[in-house]
């Protein structure tokens, strides 16, 4: 696993990184699949453990295009974020409800008993559990409780993030909204870190879950101009 990069770095610039470092199996960084952007992230498979070992050594806290430090680890790709769900519905229902498309779920993980936040990470026993699960929902013939759902790989430290729930899913928003303006709307709740926008949708990570909860409740349905 690979992450911390800018949104605007591409495979080219990725690469001849990981080339120095061994032979390559495959390598996917992963893309915002409503932008020509990537997520920040992405993975890497090697053909030996020495490869995975020397990148991690050489790569981990690289500087790459004044990003800050990239990290560098072995992770095995194994939870999905899934986005769009009814708010009425518990971690009950969203495993009994995926396990009818795929098994191997080993966890669904999510701040609060109900899914006010709209949003989960699904946690898999595997990367081939996750993959077939990722394919079968995104081939636009499966419904998930009667709703079009949002499926893409989740990276690996927004799943530690969540158990301890301080980022908000904002979904179905103007794509004329800065994130200055959504930064000053839900900054009314409390101190925000960062916001991350994307064409309809955005993330913002609030500095505690306290200030994240009040916002839920304050600005879920209302109109963000």
């Amino acid at each position: 696993f690979f992450g911390n990069v800018l949104r605007d770095v591409m495979l080219e610039d990725i690469i001849p990184l990981f080339e120095d470092c061994g032979s390559i199996w495959s390598l996917r960084l992963v893309m915002d699949p409503l932008s020509t952007l990537s997520r920040g992230f992405g993975y890497v498979n090697f053909t030996t453990m020495e490869a995975v070992a020397v990148s991690i050594d050489l790569l981990n806290g690289l500087i790459l295009k004044e990003t800050g430090a990239m990290q560098v680890n072995a992770n095995v790709p194994n939870c999905l974020y899934i986005g769009n769900i009814p708010k009425s519905k518990d971690k009950d229902d969203i495993k009994t409800e995926f396990s009818i498309v795929s098994g191997g779920i080993l966890n669904v993980i999510s701040a609060e008993t109900k899914l006010i936040w709209g949003f989960c990470l699904v946690e898999y026993d595997s990367i081939q559990s996750a993959a077939f699960a990722k394919q079968q929902l995104n081939n636009g013939t499966i419904k998930v409780f009667g709703s079009d759902i949002i499926v893409d790989w989740a990276d690996p430290n927004e799943a530690k993030k969540h158990k301890i729930i301080k980022v908000l899913h904002v979904g179905i928003i103007s794509k004329r909204s800065s994130m200055e303006r959504i930064k000053e709307l839900f900054g009314e709740h409390g101190p925000i870190q960062l916001v991350e926008k994307f064409a309809d949708y955005a993330f913002v990570h609030c500095e505690n879950r306290d200030d994240a909860a009040k916002a839920v409740e304050d600005l879920n349905d209302r109109t963000v101009d």
